[in-house]
């Protein structure tokens, strides 16, 4: 088992593993905030890092 996750590890099949799952996750990112952005009232603000892939919400306060 150990040998094969060497293998793995050391070939180009891991990065374009990792290549792949950045992308999806880069996308995955952009249509939640597309989505949040039309469903959810303006006075939702938004956060995200562009070195990320979260998205955090600031809710207003409720009196």
């Amino acid at each position: 088992m150990q040998l094969a996750l060497v293998d793995y590890l050391s070939t180009r099949r891991y990065d374009a593993h990792l290549r792949r799952l950045r992308r999806q996750l880069a996308e995955r990112k952009q249509q939640a905030w597309q989505t949040l952005l039309r469903h959810l009232p303006a006075e939702v603000k938004i956060h995200h890092n562009d070195s990320g892939y979260f998205l955090w919400l600031e809710l207003p306060r409720i009196s």
